[in-house]
Parts: structure tokens; C-alpha cells; sequence
């Protein structure tokens, strides 16, 4: 559910192959808007390999390709140390709890 042109998604259990072609789908769909912002809430994700954070990293392109952007909250350190790894926290603004912009933002599971 998007709230004007801001969403917040959470995602939770694995992010791998046979996650990511659903979550890319539903992320694609909310990056489709101009000026669109996302706020991708990680804190319930149990495991995360590459393949599962490539669509993350699509939504973002496709995001700021239309004047938007995703942004991450994320609490775990172990994902946290993942993400660096990877280089995601080049990326995207990753937050350890929701920004006061996002607060009154429906917050719905993918």
C-alpha cells in the first residue's frame, strides 16, 4: 500500500532464488511511479545471498531512474555485514529504525 508516493515493504525469512522473482515483482511494481519512495524493511530476513539482494538493488535503479528511491531499515548485524560486503550501503540509506518520514506509512508484508 503506498501512502501518496511512499510505501513501506516488509520483507521476512530467506532472500535467495526462490524468493527473488516474487519480491522483484512486487518491488518493480512500486518503483513503477515517478518520485516514488520505498522503504524496504529487512528486520525480519533470516538469510540474504546475493542473488536475493539483486532485486533491491534493481528496485533502487529503477527508483532513481524516475526521481526515486529506496532506502533500508535493517537491525541484524550479520545483514548488515552482508550488505557492506556486497557494497549495498553504497547504494541505498540504511536505517536501524523507521525515519520519522516513513512513521505514519502503511507498512505492508511481500
Amino acid at each position: 500500500m503506498m501512502t501518496g508516493n511512499r510505501a513501506v515493504v516488509a520483507l521476512s525469512g530467506e532472500l535467495d532464488a526462490a524468493t527473488c522473482d516474487r519480491i522483484g515483482t512486487e518491488l518493480d511494481a512500486l518503483t513503477s511511479a515517478p518520485g516514488s519512495e520505498l522503504l524496504v524493511d529487512l528486520r525480519e530476513v533470516t538469510f540474504a545471498d546475493c542473488t536475493g539482494l539483486s532485486p533491491l538493488l534493481r528496485a533502487q535503479r529503477r527508483a532513481r531512474a524516475r526521481g526515486g528511491r529506496v532506502c533500508l531499515l535493517c537491525d541484524c548485524p550479520r545483514l548488515l555485514r552482508t550488505l557492506r560486503l556486497v557494497r549495498l550501503d553504497v547504494e541505498f540509506d540504511i536505517y536501524g529504525e523507521v525515519p520519522v518520514r516513513y512513521a505514519e506509512t502503511t507498512r505492508f508484508p511481500v
